[in-house]
Formats: C-alpha cells, structure tokens, sequence
C-alpha cells in the first residue's frame, strides 16, 4: 500500500527456499525501488507524482531510477498495460518482482500484489499473466457485494511473514 511517497508491505508470503529479500511485513521502500510501489506511484494522483518526482528518489549511493521524465515514461506505460516489472539487486542475488494494481468499489488503485523471484530462475513474462489475474480476483473479492450486507473487505494482514510449505 501507498502511504506517502512511500510503498509499505502489509503481508508476504514466501517458499521455504526463497532467497532472502530486504522487505519485511511493515517495512517501507521508496515507491520507485519495487515494483508494486512503481503500480501505486503510476496510478497515483498526479500531485502524488509531481511530489515524488520532486523529491530525492536515490534508493543506494549509486541506484537513480533516470531523469523525471523517464520515470514519467515508465508509469504512463505501468498505466497502459497494468503491471511492474522491477529488478534490482539484493545481497548479491538480482531479485525481478512483477505487481499489478488491485482497486477499489470506484476502480482506485488502492494497493498492488506482486511476486518476486531471483532474476535467473525465471522470466518475468511468465508471471505477468498470474499476478494480473490474482489483483483482479482480489479486486472483484474486495467489491463483491454479500447478500444483505456490506461489501466484504480484505482480511487483516498478519504479523510477519509466512512460508509456504
């Protein structure tokens, strides 16, 4: 989720072998470093942009994402195709994570999903199609209207993060 100029992770789930990442359950990136803050700060109102394009947006002494108007190329095409793919390196292994948008009953983008996996085990491509239909299902889940009640809202995240088994 969006908070600020800042990208905050509210739930993860990893393999038993997953390879050690700098995110952390509550922790927060600036929104250019991921790709599920690149979703959130494409789809975010124009003066969230401006105010981040205006800022400092160095992740390490030596990581810029390019010039104002390269990351303004890069969120216009975020918003044309619905998804981040993002690569960095971390603790010597480069990390690809690809996110996609997940909305709200009025169709703003109020959180993104990703996958993130080490950059030589697999190609982005191949996740793009799983990870837009999963935000799309949480979507739909999150704004589906129950019978007699409410629409139904995500569940609460958990305290740190689970491996899967």
């Amino acid at each position: 989720m969006r908070e600020g100029l800042e990208c905050v992770l509210v739930e993860r789930i990893s393999a038993l072998d997953a390879p050690r990442v700098m995110y952390r359950v509550g922790g927060r990136m600036p929104l250019h470093a991921t790709a599920p803050g690149l979703v959130l700060l494409a789809f975010a109102p124009a003066q969230v942009q401006e105010d981040f394009l205006a800022a400092d947006r160095s992740v390490d002494e030596d990581e810029l994402m390019g010039t104002a108007e390269e990351l303004r190329s890069r969120l216009a095409a975020i918003r044309r195709d619905r998804f981040a793919v993002y690569s960095r390196l971390q603790w010597d292994t480069f990390m690809t994570g690809v996110s996609a948008p997940i909305r709200d009953r009025h169709q703003t983008v109020i959180a993104a999903i990703s996958v993130i996996t080490p950059s030589e085990q697999s190609q982005p491509s191949a996740h793009i199609p799983a990870v837009v239909a999963m935000a799309r299902a949480i979507t739909r889940a999150m704004n589906t209207e129950t019978v007699g009640g409410p629409s139904r809202t995500a569940a609460p995240p958990h305290q740190g993060a689970r491996r899967l088994r």
